[in-house]
């Protein structure tokens, strides 16, 4: 090969390279369903049974601690930003108030031999506008 033929050979790889853009594509954060996992759930549901973590009996409060521990940029979202849309003895429906967003999750007890001592798990979540109804 050439000299010449090379320079132009790297010259187009250079222009090539310098068009590509170099910055990392950002993948969005995609929290982890079901919340708590199965391991986590385990020892959750062997603390509530010791009349500790009661919490994690309310749909409310699973609600919150999600939305704090896996949507980033949240600020600190308390039960008074949840509002339970519907509960029923292994499955609830709620919705999380953020500033600029509706979150609305989905919520079942993996643990129904327990019935309403079981642990609530967030199992699907949905995100609206603010200003959309519910579907």
């Amino acid at each position: 090969m050439s000299m010449r033929r090379y320079a132009l050979i790297l010259i187009a790889g250079l222009g090539m390279l310098a068009a590509c853009d170099l910055k990392p594509k950002e993948v969005p954060y995609v929290p982890q369903l079901p919340f708590p996992d199965l391991e986590t759930a385990i020892y959750l549901q062997a603390r509530i049974d010791s009349s500790e973590y009661q919490w994690y009996a309310d749909a409310k409060a699973v609600s919150s601690i999600f939305c704090n521990e896996e949507i980033e940029g949240t600020r600190q979202v308390d039960i008074g930003d949840i509002v339970v849309v519907s509960e029923g003895l292994f499955h609830a429906k709620t919705e999380a108030h953020l500033p600029d967003k509706i979150l609305v999750l989905i919520l079942e007890k993996p643990f129904k031999n327990k019935g309403p001592k079981s642990i609530w798990q967030v199992v699907k979540m949905e995100e609206k506008k603010v200003g959309t109804k519910s579907g």
